[in-house]
């Protein structure tokens, strides 16, 4: 699509969040209240739905934006926006009691529907530096360039002994093996000829060698045949030919079977589109992936586009940078110095005393990190008087005062969180009684303030040009915004010499009031305020890349613990939401999320990897979609993917000095290549409650010292690595150690009707020779108990040579595929409730969740006993009157 619809989308979706950041302020302004748990979850609900419609187009608009100075400005509301998202969610998990929302009702109340809502994208991450990936890129293709050439090693020892029986079969025929190489010579070009005429006559050649080899080949293989047929008649091992009957009768089989076979496949062709003429069936496949794939295509197009949009415009910004530094240089420093003599001169008109230049320079002034001088004077004044008090007092007592004022803000500190601790009790209680319910207001948020600064930031600054609707606008760069801010980057440049010239002259005005001062037989005010202190600003410590640690990436890449992995997006994890969960909630019924659901979570985890140092643990069953998790992870982050299976650590290698090695390594190349993720495999294995026979050779113990709490150990907080366990059986493992280890627990889904169905639409559509009509829903109702990795495979075995013929004559039926399955010894049914019951007796979050279900169904119990005791005193009361006072009381 066009610069210019992008564009209009752009000024559409930024009003829209305008207009829903004022509702949303409305809300809490007037204290929206609810009276029921469902009225209040569908309320937020619904404003968490609008805001992620708009995140959705904002990313859309960020992704296609060439426009490359709006870039930052629509990344810092996109920022604003995710953390008011977050703010949502985690007031929804508060009232739920479950960290899975199912957004449906509220929804349908602001006109969208559920895939509006379906978040894959996350906004734009500051990746490693580019020398770095470009030195990394280099490490990979070079041990790509090994592996290649071990591979051609064993091809060729692979040869040598198939080509031993040829030799020995060549030399008893008398034939002559040569080892020498041909010799290629190369050929004179004339270049008289036109070169359209030259490569006419090259693909000519071309196509003569290779016919020649062709019939060489064949000609070769022919005589070789011969010859082993030969020498099979000599030795009295070659059977005897069939009689020239049943020849005749096995070609006129074939030949009925064939012509059977193609009436069948042209009766169908015929059928097939007879059906689409009279739009019952479509023949051909639909290219379902068309578009998608043409999206990647135009979004790849655009990033380039965008890259070197960006390099013209760093040239161009640096460019004017230089003329306005060598025009203005002398210009805005004298407009700096009179800025800060007029801050000298209003200080010394309202307090008649001149305050220090910060330590930072002139631009704490210019940023308002400076007190003003009426407060300054107040807080002056009372720090002298305390001051001049403290003189009369004795050290201890000082002391003593100190002490006690410490013990009093403790004190208060305490009545504060009894307070709140009595308060949330006392709510408690009326939340479980019905007589007493206080319903359910809309929450105060602490992250709007800064959507609507960031909002009214970009107006300030884009307004005027939006308007214009130039083409600099839509694309490429405006020329007056590079003037202005080449004047604010060169002000801070000059800012230190405008520093010292000015402290120079506030030394000379210092002076100066002493003397006015002394004239007046005044004693000059003495400033004992302490200075505003400035934000400390965390340093991150980076590792550099050095010839070492290169060698250290290169030796992980060649033992496959540095993984090359697809790129795989957060769609791949297919699924569709559980549009009976909300349903289900309000009917107070255990309710359990569906892929759309786990995917809505995952993306929050991506978001993360470039937020600091994470640990998630990853539960389900075999094939259950957990590497796609960890791909997902690590492609939508572009994140260096490390694997540490401990299965891998066999025999010898099994010993403290090797892993303290590895793990050391992983560690330090991760640092270096953040943002990484690091997929460490069975995890439970290292966390055994008992080890199983066929494992005793393994020391899990030792490699969990250094799978997993050395690493835990010696990765930061800072660091944007994230480490992912996968578990398959956690039942078997010690349960306090894992959790702990790994605080965030992601269950994944069993699989559904729903996810099935698409895994079978799916392979349908795959292969043009099974019918269109094949009943899908049927057989996804009985396939459900199996794994959606396990299916997957299966019908991909399911569709061999053979089978295809068939199909093709004959069509399929679900009942095949079924006793295929159900015949298949690899075929396992998964036991998921074992997965729920470790998952709601042994982690957090399903704790949380029964207990949350429990006290809801407490609460449904209790308001039937009250309604029930109503009914009861309003039938014997001799009015309605007395019935309300005894219910009121009671």
């Amino acid at each position: 699509m066009s610069k210019n619809f992008y564009f209009e989308k752009w000024k559409h979706t930024i009003r829209d969040l305008k207009k829903l950041v004022e509702y949303d302020v409305h809300l809490q302004v007037v204290k929206a209240h609810d009276a029921t748990l469902f009225e209040a979850v569908r309320r937020l609900s619904g404003v968490l739905g609008e805001y992620m419609v708009v995140y959705n187009h904002l990313i859309e608009c960020c992704h296609q934006n060439l426009q490359v100075q709006k870039t930052a400005f629509i990344d810092n509301i996109i920022k604003a926006l995710v953390s008011r998202i977050f703010e949502l969610k985690a007031e929804l998990e508060k009232l739920e009691g479950s960290r899975f929302q199912f957004i449906g009702h509220g929804l349908i109340a602001v006109h969208h529907t559920v895939f509006d809502i379906d978040l894959t994208a996350i906004p734009l991450q500051v990746g490693r530096p580019e020398h770095i990936q470009e030195e990394f890129d280099k490490i990979l293709a070079r041990v790509k360039e090994m592996k290649e050439v071990v591979e051609e090693v064993e091809e060729e020892e692979e040869k040598e002994e198939i080509e031993q029986p040829r030799v020995q079969f060549l030399d008893l025929w008398g034939f002559e093996v040569k080892d020498e190489e041909p010799v290629f010579k190369a050929k004179e070009v004339d270049l008289n000829i036109p070169e359209e005429v030259r490569k006419t006559r090259e693909y000519l050649a071309l196509i003569l060698a290779h016919e020649k080899s062709r019939q060489v080949i064949k000609m070769v293989k022919k005589n070789q045949l011969r010859r082993e047929m030969w020498v099979k008649e000599l030795t009295g091992t070659l059977q005897p030919p069939a009689r020239y009957e049943i020849r005749e009768r096995s070609s006129q089989l074939i030949c009925k079977v064939f012509r059977e076979y193609f009436k069948l496949k042209r009766q169908r062709i015929k059928d097939c589109k007879r059906d689409q003429l009279l739009g019952i069936n479509i023949c051909d496949s639909p290219t379902l992936d068309l578009q998608r794939v043409n999206a990647d295509k135009m979004l790849i197009e655009r990033s380039k586009l965008r890259g070197i949009y960006e390099k013209e415009w760093i040239k161009h910004r640096d460019k004017i940078r230089e003329e306005v530094f060598k025009s203005k240089q002398a210009k805005i420093c004298d407009e700096l110095r009179d800025q800060i003599r007029e801050w000298f001169l209003q200080w010394f008109d309202a307090v008649r005393f001149f305050y220090d230049i910060p330590k930072e320079g002139p631009v704490a002034i210019f940023n308002g990190n400076v007190p003003d001088p009426e407060d300054w004077y107040e807080q002056n004044e009372a720090q002298l008087m305390k001051n001049a008090a403290n003189k009369k007092k004795s050290p201890q007592d000082l002391k003593f005062e100190k002490l006690e004022a410490k013990k009093q803000e403790k004190m208060l500190k305490q009545k504060e969180l009894m307070k709140n601790k009595s308060e949330a009790l006392l709510l408690k209680k009326m939340m479980k009684n019905p007589t007493m319910h206080p319903g359910y207001k809309f929450p105060v948020s602490k992250t709007i303030q800064n959507l609507k600064d960031v909002i009214d930031y970009y107006h300030q600054s884009w307004d005027i040009y939006d308007i214009w609707g130039t083409n600099d606008v839509k694309e490429k760069y405006v020329h007056e915004v590079d003037v202005i801010n080449a004047i604010m980057e060169v002000s801070l440049q000059v800012m230190p010499k405008v520093d010292q010239d000015m402290r120079h002259e506030l030394k000379k005005l210092k002076q100066a009031l002493s003397e006015d001062y002394k004239n007046l037989e005044k004693e000059i005010p003495k400033d004992v305020t302490k200075p505003m202190k400035k934000e400390k600003q965390k340093k991150i410590i980076r590792v550099e890349l050095n010839s070492n640690i290169k060698k250290m990436i290169e030796e992980l890449a060649l033992q496959d613990i540095i993984v090359e992995y697809p790129r795989v997006k957060l769609k791949d994890f297919l699924g569709d939401p559980n549009f009976g969960g909300e349903d289900l909630r309000r009917l107070i019924v255990p309710t359990f999320p569906f892929n759309f659901e786990i995917r809505a979570f995952w993306w929050e985890r991506c978001r993360d990897v470039s937020h600091g140092f994470n640990r998630i643990l990853l539960v389900g069953p075999r094939t259950s979609g957990k590497t796609i998790l960890v791909k997902t992870l690590a492609s939508m982050n572009k994140a260096v993917l490390f694997d540490l299976d401990p299965d891998k650590i066999q025999g010898d290698l099994q010993t403290a000095p090797f892993l303290k090695r590895l793990v050391k390594m992983v560690v330090t190349c991760a640092k270096v290549l953040q943002p990484c993720v690091i997929h460490v495999k069975h995890v439970q294995k290292l966390f055994y409650n008992k080890t199983p026979t066929e494992d005793v050779d393994m020391n899990y113990v030792l490699i969990k010292k250094y799978f997993v709490q050395y690493l835990v150990k010696n990765i930061s907080k800072t660091d944007n690595i994230t480490i992912v366990g996968t578990c398959i059986d956690p039942w078997l493992a010690k349960s306090k150690g894992l959790l702990r280890s790994f605080p965030t627990v992601l269950l994944l889904p069993d699989n559904t009707y729903s996810q099935v169905v698409l895994l079978l639409e799916d392979w349908v559509i795959k292969y043009e020779v099974i019918p269109a009509n094949f009943n899908v829903t049927n057989l996804a109702h009985i396939l459900r108990g199996y794994s959606f990795g396990y299916l997957k495979d299966a019908l991909e075995r399911f569709m061999s040579a053979d089978r295809i013929i068939k199909i093709a004559a004959y069509g399929l039926t679900p009942m095949e595929v079924l006793n295929y399955i159900l015949e298949d010894e690899t075929a396992e049914l998964v036991e998921y409730d074992k997965y729920l019951k470790w998952y709601h007796e042994k982690t957090a979050p399903g704790i949380k969740e029964a207990k949350h279900l429990q006290e809801q169904l407490d609460y449904r119990a209790a308001f039937e006993k009250y309604v029930t005791k109503a009914k009861k005193e309003t039938k014997s009361a001799p009015s309605s009157a007395t019935t309300s006072n005894a219910g009121t009381n009671d």
